[in-house]
């Protein structure tokens, strides 16, 4: 089982895949703007829904949805960004503490990281966070 030194380990590695999830989905949503402008892609209500919160200047709400942070939707993207810098750091520092989770790109934890927190090893996307077992 994986060696959890303190709490604040399983929060900093939640914060770091939460981060990952919100920067993920933001990537994204502007690549699938990016393909209806092209005309690559089909537009669809979600893409049409936050390329339209987007010209109005406001935060989509799917984005919302995962943090709660500014209102303006460029320094929404600048907060998200520095906020996950900021836990990498010390998602880093954990892993070498001993923690086991998954590396970026992935969409759970380890499953060992899991069960020794007692989650399932699915990350829900609809912004509802992790699963109890």
């Amino acid at each position: 089982m994986a060696n959890f030194k303190t709490p604040v380990d399983t929060f900093v590695a939640m914060e770091y895949l939460h981060g990952r999830t919100l920067m993920s989905l933001m990537e994204r949503a502007v690549g699938a703007i990016a393909r209806v402008l092209k005309g690559t892609q089909m537009l669809t209500p979600a893409v049409q829904a936050q390329a339209a919160a987007l010209l109005r200047n406001e935060v989509p709400a799917a984005w919302d949805s995962h943090w709660e942070g500014p209102e303006d939707p460029l320094q929404y993207v600048r907060s998200a960004h520095a906020r996950l810098v900021a836990v990498e750091g010390l998602f880093q520092t954990a892993q070498k503490s001993g923690l086991q989770v998954r590396q970026p790109g992935k969409t759970a934890p380890h499953p060992q990281t899991c069960r020794y927190i007692k989650i399932t090893s699915e990350l829900h996307v609809s912004g509802q966070g992790f699963g109890k077992l």
